[in-house]
C-alpha cells in the first residue's frame, strides 16, 4: 500500500550525489473529487536533510539545474509505486526565493510572539 511508504528511507540521486532520503509524509490527492476521474494520485514529501542557508546557497552556487531521482533498488521498489522517478528544476532565482521564505518566517514568528505576549 502506498500509505506505508511514509517514514521510509529511499535511495536517490541529488544532482550528482547518491544519497538516502527520508519520506516523512505521503498524501493522497483528492483527484477523483476534483476531476471526476478514477485516478489515484499521491504526493511523496522528501526530507533532504537540514542545512544552514549559507551552506545551501554555496552548494548550489554554480549549478544551473537540480535533478532529483528516486532509485528502484532493494531499499525501495520505486517502480512499484512511482510512474515518474525523476524531477528537475532551475536554480535561477533560488537564492532570492530562500531569502523571501526566511523573511516570511521571521514575520510570522514576530506576529505570533506579539499575539502570545498579548494573551
Amino acid at each position: 500500500k502506498t500509505e506505508t511508504i511514509k517514514k521510509l528511507y529511499v535511495s536517490a540521486k541529488y544532482i550528482e550525489e547518491d544519497i538516502n532520503v527520508n519520506v516523512p509524509f505521503v498524501n493522497k490527492l483528492p483527484w477523483k473529487e476534483i476531476t471526476h476521474l478514477d485516478i489515484d494520485m499521491w504526493v511523496f514529501w522528501i526530507d533532504l536533510g537540514w542545512y544552514s542557508v549559507d551552506m545551501i546557497k554555496d552548494y548550489h552556487k554554480n549549478i544551473p539545474e537540480i535533478t532529483l531521482s528516486i532509485k528502484h533498488d532493494a531499499l525501495f521498489k520505486a517502480d512499484n509505486y512511482l510512474d515518474h522517478k525523476t524531477n528537475s528544476w532551475s536554480t535561477h532565482g533560488m537564492n532570492e526565493a530562500i531569502d523571501r521564505a526566511i523573511n516570511i518566517c521571521k514575520n510570522i514568528n514576530t506576529i505570533n510572539s506579539k499575539e502570545f505576549l498579548k494573551s
